[in-house]
């Protein structure tokens, strides 16, 4: 499961770069007058957001899947040694 791991922490940097290019486009179509140019840094600033927002997303769910991973070979680990502990079934003497 961690082999997007990479690719998930890109999709992150990629979101900050994203979103700080927008809000200089944001900035400067402000400071010009330009609209357009203010409406594509908004878009762009939002979609970086929302990258970025996705990989911790994606970090969280990775969390949980190992911690899931472990109470399961816990409990398979604990499944285990009850059955050691049990005595012999004596039904058959």
């Amino acid at each position: 499961m961690t082999e997007n791991r990479t690719g998930d922490a890109d999709e992150g940097i990629t979101g900050a770069v994203e979103s700080a290019k927008g809000r200089l486009k944001q900035a400067a179509g402000a400071l010009a007058g330009q609209d357009s140019l203010e409406r594509e840094g908004r878009q762009q600033r939002e979609k970086g957001e929302a990258q970025r927002e996705a990989e911790q997303k994606e970090a969280e769910a990775e969390q949980a899947r190992q911690r899931a991973a472990a109470s399961e070979t816990r409990e398979q680990r604990e499944q285990g040694r009850e059955s050691q502990d049990s005595p012999p079934d004596s039904a058959g003497e």
